[in-house]
């Protein structure tokens, strides 16, 4: 890789409607090699649903003698190294070069770089946290008493603290995979400090950035259902692209918004 990106030592600070570049320079990495993402969809789909059956067949059956426990650190794992291959993929594409769909994972291949290892545990730590908040906030019971919602004032409250939870989560590590993708040699310190430096300029264009994006996703559902309502086969086949090419595409929105306020080219 030729590394004709630059990680900057001070991240950018963007204009508010640069998320519509984000967008469209998102867009373009996809498009620019549609069978590329196409495959690793498939690819990816295809490992999740093998990783999960084996290891619930192991803790049913006690075949591999697994521990469940495992089951929900080998899944981060493996989500980790997808996300990190499609991020590779687009530093690849923008840095003018071929991509080979073998890249996706390269991250199995840097098991060495201490880096990684911070970035796994750290989102482990940030996953179990989130998954205990949610626990705790909804052990009260919320259920329906006949068509009367229990705890109505209590549930809105349960669901705005783990909404604002998952929105912290995302402002403190949503750009650390990509940095570290493009650049391996950077220590998850830098990376992390990159991230929450570039979050609290950037905070506006990427709060409209993440609304569009919303609204992308919402639009992209009631499509998929309108077009299962007009005529199944026709939902059928948006459902598959979209199921191929949304994310990715979601992948390369957020490596678009990182590229252009953490690296120069």
């Amino acid at each position: 890789m030729s590394h004709k990106l630059q990680l900057l030592a001070v991240p950018d600070t963007r204009p508010l409607w640069d998320a519509n570049e984000w967008l469209g320079d998102g867009f373009r990495l996809i498009r620019r090699f549609p069978g590329l993402w196409a495959a690793y969809s498939g690819i990816g789909y295809g490992l999740f649903f093998l990783v999960f059956a084996t290891l619930m067949a192991s803790a049913e059956f006690d075949i591999l003698f697994i521990p469940m426990s495992l089951v929900s650190l080998l899944w981060v794992y493996w989500l980790i190294v997808l996300q990190s291959g499609a991020f590779r993929l687009m530093s690849t594409i923008s840095d003018g070069e071929k991509p080979r769909l073998g890249e996706m994972f390269w991250l199995l291949g840097q098991t060495k770089r201490g880096s990684f290892w911070q970035y796994f545990l750290f989102f482990v730590v940030l996953k179990m946290t989130l998954a205990m908040l949610f626990r705790l906030s909804f052990a009260q019971p919320f259920w329906f008493d006949g068509f009367q919602l229990v705890n109505q004032h209590l549930l809105i409250g349960a669901i705005g603290v783990n909404l604002v939870a998952v929105l912290v989560a995302l402002a403190i590590s949503w750009a650390i995979l990509p940095i570290l993708s493009h650049f391996p040699a950077t220590d998850f310190t830098t990376a992390f400090r990159l991230q929450i430096s570039g979050t609290l300029r950037n905070w506006r264009p990427l709060v409209f950035f993440g609304l569009i994006i919303f609204a992308v996703s919402f639009f992209a559902s009631f499509l998929v259902g309108v077009s299962f309502q007009l005529f199944p086969p026709l939902g059928l086949a948006v459902f598959v692209a979209f199921l191929l090419w949304l994310w990715p595409m979601m992948f390369a929105w957020g490596f678009s918004a990182a590229r252009h306020i953490f690296m120069r080219w």
